[in-house]
């Protein structure tokens, strides 16, 4: 049986993961994701979680370079979504005990950035009113 070949590797001829990669404009969809945090928090409170396998591509290193001291946090293996959210949630409570937090997945194009950064702002105002809140935003697949 024949398996898929991805299409990163289709495309690039390497198998760098899809979020450092530029499918649209001159910036990977990490650094549209990091410039769209960083237009809600100073970049010091904008953490980046990146699996320690993805540093043997060049691309990953240069992307992660220029991020802030102490904000890119390595796992030291992949362990999938949620042990990663977790992973990362026990660092940002170490440095900022009673923050509100937000996270941004790096692997979605998101055409509307004014908007989402809209409902976030809205979001963070209602758990900041109710810290006892979690909200969690969403679109249906297949939506344009």
């Amino acid at each position: 049986m024949k398996t898929a070949t991805p299409f990163v590797h289709l495309l690039r001829g390497d198998l760098l993961p899809k979020q450092y990669v530029n499918f649209i404009g001159r910036r990977s969809m990490l650094e549209h994701t990091l410039d769209r945090a960083e237009r809600l928090v100073p970049g010091e409170r904008v953490f980046t979680i990146i699996n320690r396998n993805h540093l043997i591509f060049p691309e990953v290193t240069r992307q992660v370079a220029a991020r802030h001291r102490g904000t890119v946090i390595v796992q030291p293996e992949n362990k999938e979504t949620a042990p990663g959210i977790l992973f990362s949630l026990v660092h940002i409570a170490k440095r900022y005990p009673d923050s509100i937090v937000t996270l941004l997945p790096s692997d979605h194009f998101v055409l509307e950035e004014d908007q989402l950064l809209t409902y976030l702002s809205t979001a963070y105002h209602a758990v900041k009113r109710d810290p006892s809140r979690i909200v969690l935003l969403g679109i249906g697949a297949g939506r344009q």
